[in-house]
């Protein structure tokens, strides 16, 4: 699904080893986002991701366009879940190593 999301938006600019990584941003910033809408549009964006894997081919790239769009607004979601992460990183999880 990378290389779909990467072909059907401006990302296909880049080189693909740093387009990939940028075009997969957006699904943790879905799974950031702690509410019921965000939980919804990760299920169904990975969904949507492996569904393709299974069912789709090399040459259809442009199916990914349904869900590019929505996609990228997962970048909004981004800079609050690495805020949650380095909290929870300087507070420890308390459980002790």
């Amino acid at each position: 699904m990378t290389g779909n999301i990467v072909q059907s938006s401006v990302l296909h600019l880049l080189p693909f080893r740093l387009a990939a990584p940028l075009a997969l941003l957006p699904l943790a910033g879905w799974a950031a986002w702690k509410s019921p809408a965000g939980r919804f549009f990760a299920l169904l964006f990975a969904g949507y991701g492996v569904l393709f894997m299974i069912a789709g081919r090399a040459n259809n790239f442009y199916w990914a366009l349904v869900a590019t769009p929505a996609w990228f607004v997962g970048y909004a979601f981004l800079p609050m879940g690495v805020r949650s992460l380095l909290r929870r990183a300087v507070k420890g999880t308390g459980t002790g190593a």
